[in-house]
């Protein structure tokens, strides 16, 4: 398992967790945004083939934590009627999982935008420094072929 990453939906936080290159989230924050109160009784709704604990520091110290697949996550906000619940599949489907696809994590607009020029420069800088390794061995190459050329001996380097 990855280290946890929380998400923010509406000043609430969602950890999720990666496992196996799929993202779970943490069903305790998922019935508080939900407005579920005992997210225990959740678990026995749901399919436990797809829930696994992880251990996470919270402010009560070293708790362990219930963390669901993307199917359970999809069981558990479609069994509520409330406007909470509507509100908050419309981030996960329009939000979350599209960037989750997309960009293999989720982030704001304004996040994946620096990341994305971040991105660029560093690609910028590795061409320019690739052009510079190009024109290096160039210089090179054609220094060793006028030595050759004028049949002069090729230095000797003193270590």
């Amino acid at each position: 398992m990855n280290d946890i990453i929380n998400l923010t939906y509406q000043n609430k936080t969602l950890r999720t967790e990666t496992v196996n290159n799929e993202t779970y989230f943490c069903l305790k924050d998922i019935c508080e945004i939900l407005q579920i109160s005992n997210h225990r009784h959740v678990v026995t709704q749901i399919d436990l083939k797809g829930v696994v604990k992880a251990d996470s520091l919270t402010d009560g110290g070293k708790q362990e934590l219930l963390f669901i697949n993307e199917p359970n996550l999809y069981r558990v906000i479609f069994r509520s009627n409330k406007q909470e619940a509507k509100n908050f599949q419309d981030w996960v489907f329009n939000d979350v999982l599209p960037s989750i696809r997309k960009h293999g994590t989720y982030t704001n607009e304004k996040a994946y935008s620096k990341l994305k020029r971040e991105n660029e420069l560093l690609e910028w800088l590795l061409k320019e420094r690739n052009m510079d390794l190009a024109n290096h061995c160039r210089r090179e190459k054609y220094l060793h072929n006028y030595i050759v050329d004028s049949g002069m001996e090729k230095p000797k380097l003193r270590i």
